[in-house]
């Protein structure tokens, strides 16, 4: 099984963007999602196109939390979610459901704690 690379970093102005929406190397200007660290994109010909850290090193963390922005970011701009069915847990099938607004959750960072 292939390793599953890290696609999206954070772009300078806090949003995700894929690596394909880049420009390659270090001129991406874009941070690990987890970490915060320097990526570089990563665009030649052999390989999936894939973010990694400018030093080399690895967050384990970075997938998943791009993962988890991504479906925030994306729950903020389409406003809608589809509810999952289950069948007999409850006999509804899947629901859209719409909101006015979204508000995202903030993260805390202070001397003690990173959340």
């Amino acid at each position: 099984m292939a390793e599953l690379k890290l696609t999206y970093g954070k772009a300078s102005n806090g949003r995700l963007v894929h690596v394909d929406e880049v420009q390659r190397g270090l001129a991406c200007e874009c941070v690990c999602p987890g970490c915060g660290a320097q990526l570089v994109a990563r665009k030649g010909k052999k390989k999936q196109h894939h973010f990694a850290h400018a030093g080399g090193a690895d967050c384990a963390g970075a997938r998943m939390t791009a993962l988890h922005m991504l479906a925030q970011q994306i729950i903020e701009e389409e406003k809608r979610i589809r509810t999952p069915w289950f069948k007999g847990y409850y006999e509804d099938p899947s629901k859209l459901i719409y909101f006015e607004s979204v508000l995202l959750e903030q993260r805390f960072k202070t001397a003690e704690i990173n959340r």
